[in-house]
């Protein structure tokens, strides 16, 4: 069987005698397709994830409205300090969940990368108080990537030990240490707030 003819570089003419050839060229070229479909198919962006709604879920979102807790980590860029000059820039902050003031309840500090850290102490029934001003752990200065409870003094109080970093070697990147002065009389309206002093040095 002749499909066609074709010259070849002498002039001559050649026969096309294999009609296999075309068949599988043929096949080829719809398998082609076929799977092109296939990927186009399940494509992420055609994939719609249905949301699944727990009619009693074990865990529920409370507002700040009713905890008292309205912590952010808020990441500043600036040109000498991003992704490019702090490879731990994205990393986060830290938190820590202890019970400073020994009420039986626990109380949570978090870690704010470029900005304010945070003590929350429990109140009980999920409402908590910003104590970080009169527990003197005002730390606004230098980039802070985790926290650890430790009781250094072994005094019974929990104490905090906050890592830092950044792009360059200064002050600015010492760690803190904040040792827990204990309940302080004068605050917390009978609750026993503490306070802290920081003894890196």
């Amino acid at each position: 069987m002749k499909f066609g003819k074709t010259p070849n570089a002498q002039g001559k003419r050649l026969c096309v005698k294999q009609p296999s050839l075309w068949f599988a060229a043929f096949f080829f070229v719809i398998s082609s397709c076929q799977q092109n479909e296939t990927i186009d198919k399940y494509e992420p962006d055609n994939l719609v994830e249905e949301t699944l709604t727990a009619s009693n879920p074990l865990l529920k979102l409370l507002p700040a409205e009713q905890t008292g807790i309205d912590f952010h980590n808020f990441i500043k860029e600036t040109y000498e300090d991003n992704i490019a000059t702090n490879l731990n820039k994205y990393n986060g902050g830290g938190v820590a969940a202890a019970d400073f003031n020994n009420d039986g309840l626990q109380d949570i500090y978090f870690v704010a990368c470029d900005g304010q850290n945070r003590l929350y102490l429990n109140l009980g029934n999920f409402q908590f108080k910003d104590i970080t001003d009169v527990a003197g752990l005002i730390s606004t200065d230098g980039f802070e990537t985790a926290v650890t409870v430790v009781d250094i003094n072994t005094d019974g109080f929990a104490d905090l030990y906050v890592c830092r970093g950044g792009a360059e070697n200064n002050e600015a990147r010492r760690n803190k240490l904040y040792i827990n002065n204990g309940i302080s009389p004068s605050l917390g309206g009978g609750r026993g707030e503490v306070t802290f002093i920081e003894r890196a040095h």
